[in-house]
């Protein structure tokens, strides 16, 4: 196949861009330098290459071993070093069991990676099909399918159909059908439905025009059917893990931390308070982490991404546009959380209370709280706002693209020139928003005299600027080349793609509402459930220290009779006397709102990727919105469970 030497140095370049992993970083670093000899078996060496070479990652099993190894042995001498140094033996066991688990997940990442890198790889999967049969149907020729694909497809797909081209550029595959069937072998075993599709569209080449055109539509519809069919497996064996994280992030910090006064109280040697920092900001949210992340592996397909980054009024994310000037966000989080956390340790310490629990020491905890929350809010929220706008304008575009393009076939086949066909379809579509893109380009037509495809794809006045649809620059692209070929022919094909893409649009609706249920859960999860039983948590605990707390001034006075009046065993004594040693209520707001911050962020997280796959604009906004909301709701409910429940002491119903 002729491929042209710009494009050829266009593939070296794209194919050598990757940054690598932290995961090949790290064992690239470590495990030469470990001269430890791994024996591995054959079948499993042979396994981990066919894993690395999917996920295109550049080292090797020995190194993984190694750098495994490393981090075992590690963990060992830091454990041994704390054990010898007499260090609680808290850390001695996080360290010896940290490293040892840490050193086991090292050796089974590569699985997680192989699945992580099909589930990403679905829509791209589907879109290269899509952009396979848009170019054939142009032109029934493999050669011109493949580079149309590898050109335009993004992500991991992107990469392998353009090692697949250059691999064909250099030799290494006789014709486009071989190295077709290379990719798809490559991908048999992650996704079946698209090693069939292919099969589909090189058994196109043998028939008739009219039989093609079905055989396309036909190998579209395998990749959406199937997906159909896993993603509603996939939601109806979502209720368990939801379940799981359910108890782990709401019942379990409940029970547990209602009772660590007491615990604290009655074995003050034996739980320290800082083992509430560690169970409750560490060790769980990792877990509900882990228990999320496993769910997000399991989910059969993923939503593709879409990116504004293009667009003119668009911003990076981490950054805020005010006036047309774009700021970093994160000195002004920074400043808020200072601000915040300043004004709570002023109402901990800086009015001089004498009383361990009161109002002012709770809402100087829950500053702190909004000191973290704040930080992450505004931060989350500036980063995605404006450009949501602008992704919901293209999401909109999109799906009103495919009508338009099978109403701009239908009048170019009546015969009309490109000029005319635009400007028939502009009235025809007036009250849709795609209309702006093409009256856009009708202006370009008229005041500058360019052609269909410069109106479009100029740098400085294309219309495509404003619309940083990866699918519709490509579509139009392939278009406006076609167009110089022949109406007849392009306006044939842009109906049977607009069809196409319906159906791709219809299916992935569908996968939405079905997903729609599971995550509605989860936001009541984020926005009631968790808030409210982190309040209450607070609001009781402070009930429970109050109480033991008058207790402990109770016998602190029949103690000082104790020398006239005999009061016999006094080990109640030494345990109220430990009082001291209880979690201030300032300090247990902290951690229980820290932990509530942590686990509406992880469940937000879990949402968006279910909804909107990897789209960070979508993660952040959900991000934002729960964790705002969560801490409002969390503040107000613990703040009235203490006001009331301290109200019923004083009364001295309790």
């Amino acid at each position: 196949m002729p491929i042209s030497r710009d494009y050829q140095q266009y593939l070296a370049t794209e194919l050598e861009k990757r940054t690598p992993s932290f995961f090949e970083a790290v064992c690239n670093l470590v495990g030469p330098k470990l001269p430890i000899d791994i024996p591995i078996g054959k079948d499993q060496e042979q396994k981990m290459w066919q894993q690395l070479q999917f996920v295109g990652y550049k080292t090797t099993p020995t190194d993984i071993f190694r750098t495994a190894i490393g981090i075992a042995i590690a963990g060992i001498l830091i454990g041994l070093s704390l054990l010898l140094a007499k260090a609680d033996s808290v850390f001695t066991i996080i360290a010896l069991f940290g490293g040892i688990l840490i050193s086991y997940y090292w050796t089974i990442y590569l699985n997680q990676a192989v699945t992580f890198t099909r589930i990403r790889a679905t829509p791209d999967l589907l879109m290269s099909v899509l952009y396979m049969v848009i170019s054939l149907r142009i032109t029934p020729n493999f050669e011109n399918a493949l580079l149309f694909a590898a050109t335009n497809t993004t992500g991991v797909i992107g990469r392998d159909l353009k090692k697949i081209v250059w691999d064909l550029s250099m030799g290494k595959y006789e014709s486009a059908d071989d190295a077709l069937t290379a990719f798809a072998n490559k991908w048999k075993n992650e996704n079946e439905e698209f090693s069939e599709a292919i099969d589909v569209l090189k058994t196109s080449t043998f028939k008739a025009e009219g039989e093609r055109a079905k055989l396309y539509e036909e190998a579209i519809n395998i990749i959406l059917e199937r997906n159909t069919d896993r993603m509603k497996k996939y939601t109806q064996e979502l209720a368990g893990p939801i379940s799981i994280i359910n108890y782990l992030g709401i019942t379990l910090p409940v029970m547990t931390v209602i009772l660590f006064p007491i615990m604290t109280l009655f074995m003050p040697n034996s739980i320290p308070p800082y083992l509430l920092v560690i169970l409750y900001n560490v060790l769980l949210p990792i877990v509900v982490w882990w228990m999320i992340n496993y769910t997000l592996m399991k989910r059969p397909i993923s939503f593709g991404v879409r990116t504004v980054d293009t667009h003119p009024d668009a911003h990076k994310i981490g950054t805020m546009k005010i006036k047309n000037k774009t700021y970093k966000i994160w000195p002004f989080s920074i400043a808020i959380a200072l601000s915040f956390i300043s004004l709570g340790l002023f109402l901990i310490y800086g009015l001089g209370q004498k009383d361990p629990i009161t109002l002012e020491k709770v809402l100087g905890g829950l500053s702190i709280v909004w000191g973290a929350a704040g930080a992450v809010c505004f931060y989350s929220y500036f980063s995605y706002k404006g450009n949501d706008k602008i992704r919901d304008d293209m999401v909109s575009t999109e799906n009103e693209f495919s009508e338009a393009l099978f109403e701009l076939g239908l009048i170019l086949n009546s015969g009309y020139s490109v000029e005319s066909s635009v400007e028939k379809l502009v009235k025809k579509i007036k009250n849709l928003k795609i209309s702006l893109l093409f009256e856009r380009t009708l202006d370009n037509i008229r005041k500058f005299g360019h052609t269909f495809e410069r109106a479009i794809f100029d740098k400085e006045t294309g219309t495509i600027r404003y619309y940083p649809s990866v699918m519709i620059t490509n579509i139009l692209r392939v278009f406006s080349e076609a167009l110089k070929k022949g109406s007849k022919t392009t306006a044939n094909a842009m109906m049977s793609v607009s069809t196409y893409m319906k159906n791709v649009t219809r299916v992935e609706n569908f996968l939405r509402e079905m997903i729609a249920e599971t995550t509605s859960e989860m936001q009541l999860m984020v926005s009631l459930m968790i808030p409210v039983s982190m309040g209450v948590i607070v609001g009781l605990s402070a009930l429970l220290t109050l109480i033991l707390f008058n207790i402990s001034q109770f016998f602190s006075v029949i103690a000082k009779q104790a020398i006239q009046l005999p009061v016999g065993d006094n080990s109640i004594l030494s345990v109220l006397g430990s009082i001291d040693k209880v979690v201030p209520i300032e300090w247990l707001t902290v951690i229980v709102g820290s932990y509530m911050i942590e686990v509406t962020l992880s469940i937000a997280v879990l949402m968006s990727t279910l909804k909107s796959g990897e789209d960070s604009i979508e993660k952040h906004k959900t991000m934002a919105n729960s964790l705002f909301m969560g801490t409002v709701v969390f503040s107000l409910v613990a703040v009235f469970v203490f006001l009331a429940f301290k109200g019923i002491v004083q009364l001295g119903v309790i």
